[in-house]
């Protein structure tokens, strides 16, 4: 949890000290994505409830297609032995319509890169919220 929180801290300050224009809403998505992870992490079903979208469809790194159910089961059974954090975590609003874009990477305790993904996440604002509509996964493969 302390790597997932200091990874977040670099993140937020990487974002800040070379400058990048991040605009309010964008901020809040990428906070929004901070609070996914450490929510999966701490298994916070009441958070990930309300971030999916009651129609959500996604599709899982390994190509599985999910549901708003199966992918809060999915999230909600990850092993907690492996610290998960985010690198390249971008966002773009579209008025009520965003995306968010990111690599996940997952890691053992002694902190050997065990797997790597891409995501994709798009958000549509409903009743002053943001909530995931759609997502998509992808493996990186190591060369």
């Amino acid at each position: 949890m302390k790597a997932l929180s200091i990874n977040c801290l670099l993140l937020f300050f990487f974002n800040i000290s070379f400058g990048q224009s991040v605009g309010g809403a964008e901020q809040a998505l990428l906070n929004i994505e901070i609070k996914r992870l450490e929510a999966i992490v701490s298994r916070n079903h009441e958070f990930l409830t309300n971030l999916y979208d009651d129609e959500f469809h996604g599709v899982i790194a390994s190509g599985q297609s999910l549901n708003k159910a199966k992918i809060i089961e999915f999230l909600e059974t990850s092993n907690p032995h492996i610290l998960q954090s985010i690198e390249d975590l971008k966002a773009k609003v579209y008025d009520a319509v965003a995306v968010t874009t990111g690599k996940l990477v997952s890691k053992s305790k002694s902190g050997s890169i065990i797997g790597q993904s891409r995501f994709t996440h798009i958000y549509l604002r409903k009743n002053d919220q943001w909530k995931i509509i759609e997502s998509q996964g992808t493996v990186i493969i190591q060369e």
